[in-house]
């Protein structure tokens, strides 16, 4: 059963995203200066003098997205009545028939 819940798109998409924030966290605390400035144009000079703030932020929101969608789907393996339902729904809608 643990496997067969290692193999959903939202596990996936969850572990995906776990890591690009931690990657995304450790860039922020790189502090590291930009390299662009472009003249005249001061609200993207903005983003990418924030991009690492606006890059935690965004994966941050993603991540908390997939992570509710996971536990979602955990709730469904643990729940015998769930579980069955989704498997039959599942099987059904399956492209390979």
């Amino acid at each position: 059963m643990v496997q067969l819940l290692k193999k959903e798109k939202h596990a996936k998409y969850f572990t995906a995203a776990l890591y690009i924030s931690l990657v995304s966290i450790l860039l922020s605390i790189g502090q590291f200066q930009p390299r662009i400035k472009i003249e005249g144009v001061n609200c993207v000079n903005w983003i990418i003098s924030n991009s690492a703030i606006v890059l935690v932020l965004a994966s941050t929101v993603v991540l908390i997205i997939f992570f509710i969608l996971y536990i979602k789907l955990i709730l469904k393996y643990y729940t015998p009545s769930e579980f069955l339902d989704y498997l039959i729904d599942k099987h059904n809608n399956r492209k390979d028939i």
